[in-house]
């Protein structure tokens, strides 16, 4: 059951960034997320879309998704001299009880 908002503690949510970018020969691709339940930024290692090769995909696992609003960025590697980030976009995970 989904009403368009993410919330405390869900799972399987999935984040997706377009990067507009051919994503196929990428040899990592990553999420980068600064979290207000974590001192430290963490990295999501992410996927390639099944639909469409520019865009990479994140499915939230248990412990993922704290209250609050989140800063995030694509970052892709092809190689140790080929590397790039994305545009920093802003979601908000709601408290469950609020």
């Amino acid at each position: 059951m989904t009403d368009g908002q993410i919330y405390e503690g869900d799972v399987g949510v999935k984040i997706k960034v377009n990067t507009e970018v051919d994503l196929t020969a990428a040899t990592g691709l990553y999420i980068k997320v600064t979290s207000p339940t974590t001192a430290l930024p963490v990295t999501w290692v992410a996927t390639i879309s099944p639909t469409l090769s520019t865009m990479m995909e994140y499915t939230s696992v248990f412990g993922d998704m704290g209250s609050g609003t989140y800063l995030a960025y694509a970052f892709a590697e092809w190689s140790a001299a080929s590397v790039h980030s994305g545009k920093v976009f802003k979601f908000k995970v709601l408290d469950v009880f609020k």
